[in-house]
């Protein structure tokens, strides 16, 4: 790992962190942790939103400093998050290093004061809001935040070309290297499918369904479905319909899926891909709009993947992801997964902070 020559304290600021799942509440998390691991041992502050009333207003999570901002109803609220970190100045005055996830406007009613204290500011902006392509209020705030913060990290290769943001380095995420050897799958009669992501239009949900229902009536399958989302009550509408065979198993932490023992796996978000990369899943993404095809294209495991816009493109990608041919293809994904780790991405963090 890159190494400080002194210890640094280090204010994150999120919308959410664990225990609330997500993929920026796992970067974040993961984050932490490597920092943590460091010998220069800093001392890490994480201002995020209150999820609920039962989570403390401030605590200590294994070494990190947990203050969480309470709202009203549990919706964002611009005046009451501002009143806070008015009231909490001091906690931005006093530290090394700013770094926000998305949520540049929290800063805005201080930035002058940080500016004047010569504060380093940072930004990492997380894919993207969806479900459609940027507005100009968008990309404008994406601009904004990039020309007044020292520094950023896109996820993504997307964001030049959709937001005009100029990444100082680009990540694609990290994830656990993998710990079991990849099975030689599609071999036997029944394909295990799993699912994992939000239940709606954008990342193709009902376009998956569409397409099992073509493949069952051809081949023996068998769909798992993880996450929750606006589409749930028409998926499973659909499913029941077609009496497809489909799972519907709710949103769990994906560290608790048995990749291992899927063959293949319908993932569209950078976590997910990489999770069924070292799981050694051949992987069907689907795309709803030009923003989500750059956002699979522009990457370096675009050829390792199937990207696709509809259900007759899940069904022929189908047909190339179960081929015994693709696992060579599998395997050279499963080799660039298992270098994304999340060290790799912490000394990406520790890199940002020091050019800057």
């Amino acid at each position: 790992m890159i190494r400080y020559q002194d210890s640094m304290k280090i204010v994150f600021l999120s919308r959410r962190y664990v225990p609330h799942l997500g993929g920026v509440e796992k970067h974040l998390e993961q984050l932490n942790h490597q920092l943590l691991m460091s010998p220069e041992g800093h001392r890490i502050t994480v201002v995020t939103e209150q999820d609920s009333q039962t989570e403390p207003r401030s605590e200590i999570q294994q070494a990190i400093h947990i203050r969480r901002i309470e709202l009203p109803h549990q919706k964002t609220d611009k005046l009451t998050i501002w009143r806070w970190l008015f009231w909490h100045r001091q906690l931005l005055f006093s530290t090394d290093i700013i770094h926000i996830h998305d949520v540049f406007f929290w800063i805005l009613p201080l930035y002058p004061w940080l500016k004047l204290l010569n504060k380093k500011i940072f930004i990492t902006f997380h894919g993207y809001e969806g479900p459609g392509n940027p507005s100009w209020r968008q990309r404008t705030w994406h601009q904004l935040a990039a020309a007044l913060t020292n520094g950023n990290i896109c996820i993504g290769g997307f964001h030049q070309k959709w937001y005009g943001v100029t990444p100082t380095i680009t990540s694609f995420g990290g994830v656990e290297i993998a710990r079991q050897k990849v099975k030689h799958r599609v071999n036997h009669k029944l394909i295990h499918i799993l699912y994992l992501g939000r239940l709606s239009d954008d990342l193709g949900i009902m376009k998956y369904l569409a397409a099992i229902k073509v493949i069952a009536a051809r081949h023996s399958v068998r769909l798992d479905v993880y996450g929750d989302g606006p589409n749930r009550q028409a998926a499973q509408s659909f499913v029941s319909k077609h009496r497809l065979p489909v799972t519907f198993c709710g949103y769990i932490p994906s560290k608790n899926i048995k990749w291992q023992t899927y063959d293949l796996a319908f993932v569209s978000g950078y976590l997910s891909i990489l999770e069924a990369m070292i799981a050694g899943l051949p992987i069907i993404a689907q795309y709803h709009a030009p923003i989500k095809y750059d956002y699979l294209k522009n990457t370096p495991f675009s050829n390792w993947i199937e990207i696709t816009g509809s259900t007759e493109e899940i069904i022929a990608s189908w047909q190339r992801a179960t081929s015994p041919k693709f696992q060579h293809t599998v395997k050279q994904a499963q080799t660039w997964a298992n270098k994304q780790t999340w060290q790799k991405l912490a000394n990406q963090y520790l890199e940002l902070w020091q050019k800057n």
